[in-house]
């Protein structure tokens, strides 16, 4: 597989795992404060409906880096550089860079670290 291919499967797979995580944290403060039994946690609707939120949470997250991608090519402080135009200069103030490397490796992008005055 190509590099750009992998990183792209990476960020997608960082996502999941997010996702996954806070639904699991959702999880365990419903069986220990709310005193959901555990049998509740096992069940086919469970299941599908865990999927489910873990795809809705990939949405939004990918969402919210695309909305931080064009903030920042408004604001100027990320600019789209080389022949192809696949090329993101991020500067270092940029107040949402790490969504807007999300971004970055979802679509992609190659990545220059420094903004070219």
């Amino acid at each position: 597989m190509k590099p750009p291919l992998v990183e792209q499967l990476r960020a997608y797979l960082q996502l999941a795992a997010l996702s996954a995580i806070l639904l699991q944290a959702v999880v365990f403060i419903a069986i220990v404060v709310l005193q959901v039994p555990q049998a509740v946690f096992t069940s086919a609707l469970f299941r599908v409906g865990a999927v489910l939120t873990i795809a809705v949470g990939m949405y939004a997250m990918r969402g919210l880096a695309r909305d931080a991608f064009r903030d920042a090519l408004a604001s100027r402080h990320a600019r789209l550089v080389g022949w192809q135009r696949r090329t993101v200069a991020l500067g270092p103030e940029c107040p949402r860079r790490l969504l807007v490397l999300l971004h970055v490796r979802l679509n992609r992008h190659t990545f220059d670290p420094a903004l070219p005055s």
